[in-house]
């Protein structure tokens, strides 16, 4: 699962997160479970290949993995575009019901996933002139990540005020005015095509190895798309190529132990997660 299919994975939730929010049934509770767990492994295990790298000399820098320093930092920045929007759609979901179940999951995560970028943001800072060609691209992808995250809060920053989840508060409220002074048009297939096409293109550059973590990745991709309704994404049209590649890498690949056998597809029998063990 490569970088990019993440920030795809956070563009589905975005198209169709409405239906979650507006939803009258109590989010299911292993799939909130399994993303906390999973990105807080992910996070630490971040942390660590970004602490084996210490003492190394630049020239050879590399993490616990062996993959360059810039790869996991790519990486680091692609998946908080996933996590922003699934987190402000977690307390947007809270807000909608009146209750406070799903929203300390929701800062959890985030709260993990803010550690990593604070190291990446550090080796950003840390580069030397030598270096700031290297490291270029991966600024430039910060931005990218930012400017992208931002539209896809838009309109839940409008709707439900989850600031705080934005880069850049107003920016944000700005796409979500965009987004819902276009009425029904606004979340039109012709449109999301044009947003899968812009994200497709903004992260093709990303590290495309396969990564280390990929198995994490598609865990947390499960159970984003377990806790929706089931049918939320029949007929989805410009992303069903999304949920059909996780779905073909999620059955060829292997998943964290604690996640393997327990989540089902976006169309599997049910469209959730299957009992626990």
């Amino acid at each position: 699962m490569e970088v990019r299919h993440t920030v795809e994975i956070a563009a589905l939730v975005a198209a169709h997160n409405g239906r979650l929010i507006e939803s009258r049934a109590p989010l299911p509770t292993f799939p909130l479970e399994l993303v906390s767990k999973t990105a807080a492994d992910r996070a630490r295990m971040w942390e660590r290949e970004f602490d084996a790298s210490d003492g190394i000399a630049p020239s050879s820098r590399r993490g616990r993995f062996g993959r360059s320093l810039r790869e996991a930092a790519e990486e680091v920045l692609a998946a908080e575009v996933l996590t922003r929007v699934w987190a402000a759609t977690l307390i947007a979901c809270d807000l909608r019901r009146g209750r406070v179940h799903a929203e300390p999951v929701a800062r959890g995560i985030l709260l993990a996933q803010l550690r990593a970028r604070r190291r990446v943001l550090e080796l950003l800072v840390a580069a030397t002139d030598a270096r700031l060609a290297e490291w270029a691209p991966v600024d430039d992808l910060r931005r990218r990540a930012e400017r992208w995250t931002d539209l896809l809060l838009g309109r839940l920053v409008v709707e439900h005020d989850v600031c705080d989840l934005a880069f850049d508060a107003e920016r944000a409220r700005e796409f979500g005015a965009e987004q819902l002074d276009g009425g029904p048009a606004a979340g039109s297939r012709q449109v999301w095509e044009f947003v899968l096409a812009g994200i497709q293109l903004a992260f093709a550059g990303a590290a495309r190895c396969p990564s280390p973590l990929a198995a994490h990745h598609r865990a947390i991709a499960g159970a984003v798309l377990a806790t929706f309704p089931p049918q939320s994404f029949a007929g989805d049209g410009p992303f069903r190529p999304v949920w059909q590649g996780w779905l073909r890498r999620s059955a060829t690949s292997k998943s964290p132990p604690e996640a393997r056998g327990r989540i089902a597809g976006p169309h599997s029998p049910g469209g959730g997660p299957a009992a626990p063990r």
